[in-house]
């Protein structure tokens, strides 16, 4: 590997990012994790960190100023914690959107949010509807502004599998997947080459609930239920005050939204497919 001391720059929304490397391969993986974020706005304040890989046999490391956040030997691990890292400085400090633990998927110019907690299963679904033709936008951070339209986080799809898993999800793309024994990160552009469209706006809501081998459930809901339920997966609510409830709800009454549980994914093809007017 080349021992080339780079800076790769990235950012989002009010946060410019400088990741200090100190090697080739690290500064590729900080170029994968990182090639779809659209880049910080005039005036935003810059966050620095540092990635080091060292040795025959690599040895990762991960700092925040004087804070050591990794040291091991799996790359999946430091890149997971750098993006995480990430994410969660964009999101601690913003005032200025509603910040959902989501994923999101458009069709077109229709976008829809998948809310949901981890071990939901939001980054297989968004990965599978990647395959499926749907332009993918994150699996995990929305930020969506007052009048519905969305500034996804945009990282490789997260999932909880292991190189040697025989999935769908990996089977021909050994050398762009950034994988480790606790799971595998999968660039999107590998899943399909679709562009997103500029500032889509939600259309739809779906919170999903995955349980292997469950019957297969669609089930429409109130613009004040899907209310309640986004509050769960909000989190900046305390940096945005009274504007919260008026503003999501204002959101979920140009919506449709939905509860699906679902145990495969032969089940979702009957809902999702190209052109389907279900969520219109």
């Amino acid at each position: 590997m080349g021992n080339h001391n780079r800076i790769y720059r990235t950012g989002f929304w009010d946060h410019h990012f400088e990741i200090h490397c100190n090697n080739d391969d690290v500064y590729s993986l900080a170029e994968l994790l990182f090639a779809d974020f659209p880049g910080a706005q005039r005036g935003a304040r810059t966050k620095r960190y540092a990635i080091c890989a060292s040795g025959d046999v690599p040895v990762y490391s991960f700092r925040d100023g004087d804070k050591n956040l990794y040291s091991g030997g799996s790359r999946y691990w430091l890149a997971f914690l750098l993006v995480n890292r990430v994410m969660f400085d964009c999101i601690d400090s913003n005032n200025s959107h509603h910040v959902l633990h989501a994923g999101a998927v458009c069709d077109s110019a229709r976008c829809i949010l998948f809310p949901a907690k981890s071990g939901s299963g939001k980054s297989m679904l968004t990965g599978w509807l990647a395959t499926r033709g749907y332009c993918y936008l994150t699996d995990e951070i929305v930020f969506l502004e007052p009048d519905g339209t969305v500034l996804p986080m945009t990282r490789p799809v997260d999932v909880k599998i292991s190189p040697d898993h025989h999935s769908w999800f990996l089977q021909g793309h050994p050398d762009g997947v950034i994988s480790g024994d606790a799971g595998s990160m999968i660039p999107p552009r590998l899943l399909n080459s679709l562009s997103p469209p500029p500032r889509p706006r939600v259309r739809s809501i779906i919170f999903p609930h995955f349980v292997a081998d469950a019957e297969f459930t669609l089930d429409e809901i109130t613009p004040a239920r899907s209310s309640l339920n986004l509050l769960y997966s909000h989190l900046n609510a305390r940096n945005l005050g009274k504007r919260v409830a008026p503003e999501i709800s204002s959101i979920t009454r140009r919506c449709r939204s939905f509860r699906l549980t679902y145990g495969n994914f032969d089940q979702l093809s009957q809902i999702f497919y190209a052109n389907s007017k279900l969520f219109e």
